[in-house]
């Protein structure tokens, strides 16, 4: 059986790759305030922004909560082909974003004073922080608002309209930065950019999805489905929930620790350990989050193979680049440190060590991330949550708490990589448990695989020419033979799947030689289903042969030859007991149900 990764590698290295780009544009919002704020104001207002930290993750909790819930959710219902209840769970999670902004930033804004001092933050630096932190409060809505917008985005297959969006974001964060810091707005100016940085994202990606969503379309709910789907998705989408509220009490933990062990050069050094892990993030939260989609839509197929290929793919290319990121920050770690201002002194001494030190847990960052994603995509949400847990708070505050003990500002660092390296160890015991319990979950990813090793799927590579189609064929009537397939079946599956092949190899792949065309085919109960999918011009079958047969209307030599080509779709269509088209992540989907 011909299968190659081609495909798939060419679709996700697409996808990663704009979501990198994008997540770029983004973060240089987020990380300018950092660049900028240490150059401009100095190393004691850069302090402020980390002591404020906590704030933006309360906020990114139901960001990252209800986007990637709902991605997640879209997904499954995109591979299962319920796209009506895909537009109810896309319009639910903008409904629930919203409600949660407004309710979130009304009662940290009631009870801003206390968080702040419960942060460490007190004496004549007070007033200047309450003025920053109060329009962060006010940015919450649109902070939060980002998250789905760019999820949605990519999975309507709008990658440059995300990449367009969060640069807008990032470039007005810093612009306006610089320009209201040497208007002598101080920090409070600061606050302001971020603002109508993130206002411009956060509205601007939602109207683009409203306005030329292709898969997405908003849909009426009613109070039954909202609630329901309020829970699938706040459930799926718990990971990213932990994720963030464990992010948010370990930095005030981790900032009251530090600062009353080391004093503000510790605090500094772990906000410049923050600006470089939100630049590895670029890298993993690209690679590992691009494969939820991806695993939802597989899921459906019962395509293990191909969630094999997908998670290989993603730890291949993102491991290999956040380990070169690593690398270059352990031997030159002085060039993130100077970045941010840090030139001198003990600071500039124990924010060397520290960078270094974090920069070893990088690989185990991205595994972790990968791991977390592919728990979440699989329905395990208990597992993943477990995992972020312990990467997030459980472990790293356990050594955190050890080391500081010995009163050694550098050796503290050392809490990063050893919290990745525990819960790895963590998680591979978890896996080998669970997998002992099912004879057909796979050790390794922990996905049931009994559809595949009862030979009831098949997938095939095939090449843009006749002799792939036909041996694509000829392989598909040994598996309708091992699988004793009816008669009548099994030459409805060689008919539809020649036919349409010659027809997405005339329309949407002519003249590409170099691109394939990825074929899957699952018996689930009495259903033979038959997934076609390629990366050329977009090419529906069925709109295809309705345009021809108006257009023979008018009697037109070429016209009539022209549906003369499009018959075998007819025979198709008739024969058939579903046929349907979709284009997602930028690929023509068909599927045929025999």
């Amino acid at each position: 059986m011909k299968h190659d990764n081609s495909f798939i590698r060419g679709i996700f290295l697409k996808y990663a790759g704009l979501s990198s780009f994008a997540l770029l544009c983004s973060t240089l919002g987020q990380l300018g305030n950092s660049v900028v704020v240490g150059n401009m104001l100095g190393s004691e207002a850069l302090s402020f922004v980390t002591l404020i930290n906590p704030l933006y993750c309360i906020f990114t909790i139901g960001g990252y909560l209800l986007s990637i819930g709902g991605l997640a959710v879209c997904s499954f219902l995109i591979g299962e082909d319920k796209f009506s209840q895909c537009g109810k769970a896309y319009t639910v999670t903008y409904i629930l974003t919203v409600m949660t902004g407004v309710i979130v930033s009304g009662i940290m804004l009631l009870f801003l004073p206390g968080i702040l001092k419960l942060s460490g933050v007190s004496g004549e630096i007070y007033g200047e922080v309450y003025d920053y932190a109060v329009m962060t409060v006010v940015t919450g809505v649109f902070t939060m608002a980002m998250y789905p917008a760019f999820n949605f985005l990519r999975l309507d297959g709008k990658m440059k309209a995300a990449v367009a969006v969060f640069f807008l974001q990032g470039a007005v964060t810093v612009v306006a930065d610089v320009l209201l810091i040497e208007s002598g707005a101080g920090i409070t100016g600061v606050g302001i950019a971020t603002l109508c940085g993130t206002a411009l994202s956060g509205i601007g990606g939602f109207l683009i999805i409203a306005v030329k969503g292709k898969i997405l379309k908003p849909e009426k709910v009613t109070l039954k489905e909202f609630i329901r789907l309020s829970g699938k998705i706040i459930r799926t989408g718990s990971p990213g929930a932990v994720e963030n509220a464990c992010i948010a009490v370990r930095s005030v933990v981790l900032n009251n620790l530090l600062m009353s062990t080391f004093g503000t050069y510790a605090v500094t050094a772990i906000g410049v350990v923050n600006s470089v892990n939100s630049v590895a993030l670029i890298i993993i939260s690209a690679f590992s989050g691009a494969v939820i989609p991806f695993i939802g839509v597989f899921s459906a197929d019962r395509d293990t193979s191909g969630i094999r290929r997908i998670l290989s793919e993603a730890l291949k290319w993102g491991g290999s680049l956040t380990s070169v990121l690593a690398l270059f920050l352990i031997l030159f770690p002085t060039a993130a440190v100077l970045a941010f201002g840090v030139s001198e002194g003990e600071a500039y001494d124990v924010t060397v060590t520290a960078v270094r030190l974090f920069s070893v847990s990088l690989p185990g960052s991205m595994l972790g991330n990968l791991l977390i994603s592919m728990h979440l995509a699989n329905k395990r949400v208990w597992l993943a949550n477990i995992i972020t847990f312990l990467r997030h708070f459980g472990f790293l505050i356990l050594f955190f708490f050890a080391l500081v003990s010995s009163e050694d500002g550098k050796a503290v660092w050392n809490a990063y990589w050893l919290t990745e390296a525990a819960t790895l160890a963590v998680t591979g015991i978890m896996h080998l448990a669970v997998s002992r319990k099912k004879a057909y979950v796979n050790k390794l990813t922990l996905f049931d695989e009994e559809t595949e090793k009862a030979g009831k799927s098949f997938s095939y590579t095939v090449q843009n020419n006749v002799e792939s189609v036909i041996g694509c064929v000829e392989e598909v009537g040994r598996f309708a033979g091992e699988n004793e397939l009816s008669s009548k079946k099994s030459m409805l599956l060689s008919l539809s799947l020649e036919e349409m092949l010659s027809s997405v190899r005339e329309h949407a792949l002519k003249g590409k030689s170099g691109l394939t065309i990825e074929v899957r085919i699952v018996i689930i109960n009495d259903d033979l289903i038959i997934r076609i999918r390629n990366g050329g011009a977009q090419f529906n079958p069925i709109s295809y042969y309705e345009k021809m047969s108006r257009s023979a209307e008018g009697g037109g030599i070429d016209d009539m030859l022209a549906l003369e080509d499009s018959l075998g779709i007819k025979m198709i269509l008739d024969a058939t007991r579903v046929v349907d088209y979709r284009r997602t992540f930028g690929v023509n989907n068909l599927t045929v149900v025999v």
